[in-house]
């Protein structure tokens, strides 16, 4: 926690609210609508795989986040998409059902699969941005070592989960 306060200090934003949760997996997320009402979350597998430098890397990678609102963005950006994909199918399907409504009906339900499938693209994108920015926001802030040092070792802990998954698996994938 302690950490966390001293970057929300460092970027003279609110300390978000803290909580750590049980798993295995080393992972941590942020999420809240804005840089003032924010909640970081941190896995006990995090703090049980990463050493102390490679966690302050990880929670000034979730602090960037909060800190450039991406929650917030990000939230915006999946609503447009989904409003998007209503809409488009929306008119189409009024323009079939006028002349077949049971077509009208596949048509409404393939569009919003096909749609929701290529709104996923832009999300992607912006979503992947956002990592790539908060990764560079915790190299700056801890320093770039600590956050390679971070994202080799969460690569380590998934690939030990997934290994440990795959043979409790009846079926070998």
């Amino acid at each position: 926690m302690r950490r966390c306060k001293k970057i929300a200090n460092r970027l003279d934003i609110k300390m978000p609210e803290v909580w750590l949760y049980d798993s295995p997996d080393p992972n941590a997320f942020a999420t809240g609508p804005s840089k003032n009402n924010s909640m970081v979350a941190v896995s006990t597998g995090l703090l049980t795989n990463l050493n102390e430098g490679e966690v302050r890397a990880v929670l000034a990678h979730e602090m960037g986040h909060v800190y450039n609102g991406d929650m917030f963005t990000t939230t915006i950006l999946a609503g447009l998409m989904n409003t998007f994909v209503y809409f488009i199918s929306r008119i189409v399907y009024r323009q079939v059902a006028e002349r077949n409504p049971m077509l009208g009906i596949g048509v409404y339900f393939f569009l919003q699969i096909v749609l929701s499938i290529l709104a996923m693209i832009p999300i992607s994108w912006w979503s992947r941005r956002r990592e790539f920015s908060a990764d560079k926001f915790a190299a700056n802030t801890v320093g770039k070592e600590s956050m390679i040092s971070a994202l080799q070792a969460i690569d380590r802990g998934s690939n030990r989960s997934s290994t440990s998954i795959r043979r409790k698996m009846p079926w070998r994938p």
